[in-house]
C-alpha cells in the first residue's frame, strides 16, 4: 500500500467525512476512495482491502474478453463434482 500524507487543507476536507466514500474528480471521474481512521463501517473497510489488492488492469483486461459466465447453479454443481473426487 502506498502511503500519502495530506496537507493541513486536505486533512481538514477529509475529516469531514465519516464513512466509506467516493472520491469524483469535477470531470465525474472515479478518483478513489476514502476510508476515515475509526470508521465503523464493515462493508467500507472490506470495500478498501478489495480496492487495495485489485488490479486496475487486470479489472480492464476482463471486462475487454469477458469470456464464458456461469450461473450460481452451475457454480455450485460444479463444486459438488469436486467433493465426490
Amino acid at each position: 500500500m502506498v502511503t500519502v500524507t495530506a496537507n493541513d487543507s486536505i486533512q481538514d476536507w477529509l475529516a469531514k467525512l465519516h464513512q466509506w466514500t467516493e472520491i469524483h474528480g469535477v470531470d465525474g471521474q472515479l478518483v478513489g476512495y476514502f476510508l476515515p481512521a475509526g470508521a465503523s463501517d464493515e462493508v467500507g473497510k472490506l470495500y478498501a482491502e478489495a480496492a487495495v489488492n485489485l488490479d486496475p488492469e487486470e479489472m480492464q483486461r476482463r471486462a475487454k474478453n469477458p469470456g464464458r459466465t456461469y450461473t450460481t447453479a452451475e457454480d455450485f454443481e460444479h463444486l459438488q463434482s469436486l467433493e465426490m473426487r
